[in-house]
């Protein structure tokens, strides 16, 4: 028997071609034997199993193969697709030399010519699905989501079979924050492969990055049960437990955590977050204190903690210690910038200007690097390098927003709650409780609003880590029974988290999707629809990063998608006030800060509390400031930002023309 793993290959081949498949297999498992580690020899061993209908088989070569990292996940894949590559839908009739070959570049790190080269290839195999799947890998690696995504569609038509190209199709939604579609995806792999722990894994992390957090729990717990500790499970499983209030869980993953990876920065991270939004202020800072030595970079989010509590110099003076060891941390940069306004005489400002040119086209520090020199540009007054620094810092984030998909669900949620559903579903809750909801658009003024109402005695505000949201689906029916299970769930939580009796206040700004079922679960409920001059709004969101597009806000880079997204939640508002009436009380920004008194006055009395000199001093106030807002809101009721889009009101026509077709800009509302 020949020892040299060449002469079995050119034998399994040749057997192969005879129509001898046992012969040829034999020869095949030899040469493995002999070369245990080339994942070409692998490939091939299986692919002559599927051809061979020997698919069990095919998966035990696959998972015993002694191969690592993307080699195995590759052959993992290929064993569990059931499909040879170089025959039927799967290959498309490519030759499986070329697959291979787009494999090797991948595999060693050259995206950009897998996508060159694949381009190539499908315009002679447009119907192989392992190459339109390479496609879409290089496409992922090189943050291109869209195309992406357009290929794994393209992968799962020709191969449905096929696990792998589903999780695929679900990353390159994530990278869009298309998270529904991406849950979807996900599921759909795991129909066809229940155990995949790609899917699984991606279904807990997509689920909690959407704050769908019920759902990320319920799955976290179960691949947690079933499979090894998963750093990244863990991470996201402890965030949802916090984010619906379950701190003791949550403290438990974190130790879960750190027994798997140590008290690295990340842990340590999210133990400090944690400790915050459980309101253990002087545990989070001895934590702080005695980590910082071991993770430094710990500085950067105990000075974010401080300005969150009102000490915006204590936290400048801490960002600026950093800076001088770290001249180019551009998050720490833009961080302090946040704090204050740029004057021309600040000695980070050359160390801003300095960082900046030296970041690199691509890169991810690109968005957060230009949002902060376009900060500094306007608050220095340079007005004309204002918006080609918000362009490029916009241009970055590359995020797509379904806007289609947005509309169908508007018209769902309206047509499930008319009037009638919500009358009918109000009438059987007895109950007193008469939570207030903050809705609206971002940058809207809803931060102040908030700490205006909160300053009430009478109220507890528990800002936009909302308690109900997670309780209430999007899609939950005009039910009886759901409904009366969701408003136990929600009564509950409430009552938790304000034991006191006070009125809970939540700002969760897109609950004004869920209106209807909130309406219907508090019968007693008002609705505080925060409202500025659109152009004012829309100025404020393109120069402010919403960080991968987190909370749905995929629409923030595009002038015109902000457009249209303000055109969808104008609509939205319009059909609830036609709908609950007098239970929206509609705030404008722009009367509450020019003049202060009657208009806080107004709004404490429509919301049928008692009035209180204390609502008139937002800024004194005790609770952590978390949006964008933190500095505005320390500053007390003022005006400086309200007229601010006038200085660039051409630069905002792409999105004043779009909104100009459901709002009149001189009558200050809704057009008829």
């Amino acid at each position: 028997m020949p020892k040299h793993p060449g002469v079995h290959m050119l034998l399994a081949r040749a057997f192969a071609l005879q129509g001898d498949t046992d012969q040829s297999l034999a020869r095949f498992r030899t040469a493995s034997e002999l070369v245990p580690k080339d994942a070409g020899v692998w490939t091939e061993f299986v692919t002559a199993l599927l051809k061979a209908g020997q698919k069990g088989r095919a998966r035990k070569v696959a998972q015993k193969a002694p191969l690592k990292g993307p080699e195995k996940k590759i052959l993992m894949e290929l064993a569990k697709s059931g499909e040879a590559p170089n025959s039927g839908p799967s290959a498309g009739g490519a030759p499986l030399e070329d697959i291979r070959r787009l494999q090797a570049l991948m595999q060693g790190g050259k995206p950009e010519e897998v996508r060159h080269a694949a381009g190539e290839l499908l315009k002679t195999y447009p119907e192989s699905a392992a190459i339109l799947n390479l496609a879409g890998v290089a496409a992922l690696a090189l943050e291109d989501y869209a195309s992406a995504e357009g290929f794994f569609v393209d992968t799962c038509k020709l191969s449905p079979r096929y696990a792998g190209g589903f999780v695929n199709l679900g990353l390159a939604r994530v990278g869009q924050r298309n998270f529904e579609g991406a849950i979807a995806s996900f599921l759909g792999a795991l129909k066809l492969d229940p155990k995949s722990a790609d899917a699984r894994k991606n279904l807990v992390l997509a689920s909690a990055e959407s704050n769908e957090h019920l759902f990320a729990i319920e799955h976290a717990k179960a691949f947690l049960a079933d499979i090894k500790d998963d750093a990244d499970v863990l991470k996201a499983y402890a965030t949802a437990l916090g984010k619906v209030r379950h701190f003791d869980a949550a403290f438990g993953v974190i130790d879960r955590l750190e027994a798997l990876t140590g008290a690295t920065l990340d842990a340590c991270r999210l133990r400090l977050t944690l400790l915050m939004d459980a309101d253990q202020v002087e545990e989070a800072r001895s934590f702080a204190d005695r980590h910082l030595e071991r993770h430094p970079e710990l500085v950067v989010e105990t000075a974010r903690l401080r300005a969150q509590l009102g000490d915006l110099e204590g936290a400048r003076a801490d960002l600026r210690a950093w800076l001088e060891a770290n001249p180019d941390d551009i998050n720490a940069l833009s961080i302090y910038g946040s704090y204050a306004k740029w004057s021309g005489d600040d000695p980070v400002l050359p160390q801003l200007k300095e960082a900046v040119e030296r970041v690199k086209p691509g890169s991810k520090d690109e968005t957060t690097a230009f949002y902060a020199l376009a900060k500094a540009h306007l608050e220095l007054g340079e007005d004309k390098a204002v918006f080609p620094a918000l362009h490029r810092a916009n241009a970055a984030q590359r995020f797509t927003y379904d806007f289609d998909r947005e509309e169908r669900l508007r018209q769902e949620l309206q047509d499930r709650w008319s009037r009638e559903a919500i009358d009918r579903l109000s009438a059987p809750m007895d109950q007193d409780f008469a939570p207030i909801f903050i809705v609206g658009t971002p940058r809207s003024g809803s931060t102040l609003i908030d700490h205006v109402i909160a300053a009430h005695p009478a109220v507890r505000s528990v800002g936009e880590d909302s308690l109900v949201a997670p309780l209430v689906p999007l899609d939950i029916p005009a039910d009886p029974k759901l409904i009366g299970v969701a408003a136990e769930r929600c009564l509950e939580a409430c009552q938790q988290a304000v034991p006191d009796g006070a009125r809970l206040l939540d700002k969760m700004l897109h609950n004004y999707q869920r209106l209807g079922a909130l309406a219907a679960i508090f019968p007693k409920a008002r609705f505080v629809q925060t409202s500025r001059d659109p152009r004012a709004a829309a100025l404020s969101i393109y120069r402010n990063e919403f960080r991968g597009g987190r909370g749905g806000h995929a629409y923030s880079a595009n002038l015109e998608d902000i457009g249209r997204y303000f055109t969808q939640y104008i609509r939205y508002m319009q059909y609830w006030k036609d709908t609950v009436g007098d239970r929206v009380v509609t705030c404008r920004y722009e009367d509450v800060v020019f003049n202060p008194e009657p208009e806080i006055r107004s709004l404490i009395d429509r919301l049928q509390l008692e009035w209180d000199e204390a609502c008139l001093r937002p800024e004194a106030v005790q609770k952590r400031v978390k949006t964008l807002s933190v500095a505005q809101v320390r500053s007390g009721i003022n005006t400086a930002s309200s007229e601010l889009w006038r200085r660039f009101e051409k630069d905002l026509l792409p999105f004043t023309e779009i909104v100009s077709e459901v709002w009149d800009f001189e009558a200050g509302q809704p057009g008829s």
